[in-house]
């Protein structure tokens, strides 16, 4: 089975390698076949660099949309419960006598212009 390494693995071979400049010395040292040091040699240190950055800015994207998913399913509660509270509220009311402003009335009152 093919052993996987991840990019900042590589990044610290190639690094070593750049230092000791022996692929044997820095095969022995990270655990690594001499073949395979040298491929990621030939892919080069910029590359896995990049793809370092690339791999941050993914995992910083996603913890930003994973916080917003939270945040969208705390509102999404809020307004649940407000609902209830609201439901609850105006039948507490109606059984209570409570009266309520008749559309018409209701509607004159909000055509008056505020007085200044």
């Amino acid at each position: 089975m093919k052993r996987r390494y991840q990019n900042q693995f590589k990044i610290e071979a190639l690094r070593y390698l750049r230092n000791v400049k022996s692929i044997s010395k820095a095969a022995r040292k990270f655990d690594v076949h001499m073949s395979t040091l040298a491929s990621w040699q030939q892919i080069g240190l910029e590359t896995f660099l990049q793809r370092e950055q690339a791999n941050l800015l993914v995992d910083a994207r996603n913890q930003d949309a994973r916080a917003l998913l939270q945040r969208i399913q705390r509102l999404e509660q809020e307004n649940s419960v407000l609902r209830q509270t609201v439901r609850h509220y105006f039948n507490e009311s109606d059984r209570e006598g409570f009266a309520t402003v008749p559309k018409a009335q209701a509607s004159r009152n909000n055509m008056r212009p505020f007085a200044r």
